[in-house]
């Protein structure tokens, strides 16, 4: 837990442990650490130097020797306030140019634009894209579990704050176990509508439809396309509203066996889990 609060606020897993280490053990020279902390010396030296620039560790030069000294824990909420500065004032300067950026944006152009995002940070940036307009309505082909195994980190804050924006969504969802918990109990709390399709026709894919975007997120491949185009937009809404029309059959009969008092069970054990971050392959295939 505490490894995690403090990668979650941007330290590296070698930052953390070796803030850790200093903040047990007192000032030491980098050698030390070697012992310490199965890590390459050169590389205890990288990550001492970038905890001195972030203000969390000292470094003093005694007869010819740096001693290294982790400064009091509240050094991390200064960082923090440093960070939250520091993108105070980069909104500043890009809200000062938008005007001429957007000056130079052939918005009469015909051609839809592509973005295409790489890794587990691009898959990141496209689900938060999803959430730039508030108070509209996402059209998903999704599964929980597929969420939650691929991106543990973004869900499932990334609900919270779909709902905390007013964004309602629309979803044709495979009746995979952790999927069937999440919609069946959550639903409503979530501003979702799903339609339950067979697990069969589950997979490692998420598409969402948002304004005039159509997002494609492959978790097997680490990658997300965001189509900008109204016509593919519009032309997938028809797509996917005769797929909702078809999958009513499929809801009704699966809704009609769920067994709730077990799927209340299944679900507390899922929070848990979730929370370690560390999903089990096999219980989202269930």
């Amino acid at each position: 837990m505490l490894e995690n609060n403090l990668q979650e606020i941007g330290l590296s897993n070698k930052e953390i442990k070796i803030y850790l280490a200093l903040l047990k053990s007192g000032t030491h020279k980098a050698s030390y650490l070697t012992k310490l902390i199965e890590m390459p010396k050169t590389s205890i030296l990288d990550t001492l130097n970038s905890l001195v620039k972030k203000c969390l560790v000292s470094k003093i030069k005694m007869k010819n020797a740096y001693y290294f000294t982790a400064f009091q824990p509240n050094k991390l909420l200064e960082m923090l306030e440093k960070q939250e500065v520091e993108i105070t004032e980069k909104k500043r300067k890009i809200i000062k140019i938008l005007p001429w950026l957007k000056n130079l944006q052939d918005i009469s152009s015909p051609k839809p634009q592509i973005d295409y995002l790489e890794g587990k940070k691009g898959l990141n940036e496209a689900f938060a894209d999803t959430l730039r307009i508030p108070k509209k309505n996402i059209i998903v082909y999704g599964s929980v579990g597929a969420q939650a195994y691929s991106l543990p980190e973004a869900f499932p804050e990334y609900f919270n704050n779909r709902v905390k924006k007013k964004i309602s969504t629309t979803c044709l969802i495979p009746a995979c176990l952790p999927s069937l918990a999440e919609c069946s109990i959550n639903d409503k709390k979530h501003l979702r509508k799903t339609y339950f399709i067979p697990k069969e026709m589950e997979l490692p894919l998420e598409i969402n439809i948002y304004e005039n975007n159509s997002a494609f997120m492959s978790f097997e491949e680490k990658f997300a396309v965001i189509i900008r185009s109204k016509v593919i937009a519009d032309c997938l809404r028809i797509v996917f509203q005769l797929a909702f029309e078809g999958a009513e059959k499929y809801d009704h009969e699966i809704r009609k066996n769920i067994n709730y008092k077990e799927l209340q069970k299944f679900y507390k054990k899922w929070k848990r889990i979730r929370k370690t971050n560390k999903i089990p392959k096999k219980l989202i295939e269930k």
